[in-house]
């Protein structure tokens, strides 16, 4: 994947931190075990049987910088 500045998405909202900054993601992840870049975007989904809120903090833990919940 090509970097892409999430600022630029017209759905960006800051949840904290410097917006001023650039927000630079290289990866897109669905699941909090396969993050292997300090610039993912953990991506929370509702399952039927897991939700993915309940895995942003092993996200974060796991290095993804930012998160996309509801």
């Amino acid at each position: 994947m090509d970097p892409f500045d999430l600022r630029k998405w017209p759905g960006f909202q800051s949840a904290g931190g410097n917006a001023s900054i650039p927000a630079i993601i290289d990866q897109i992840c669905l699941d909090s075990r396969r993050i292997d870049s300090p610039y993912s975007l953990f991506v929370a989904l509702p399952g039927k049987i897991f939700d993915g809120h309940r895995f942003v903090s092993q996200a974060a833990k796991a290095g993804a910088s930012y998160a996309l919940v509801r």
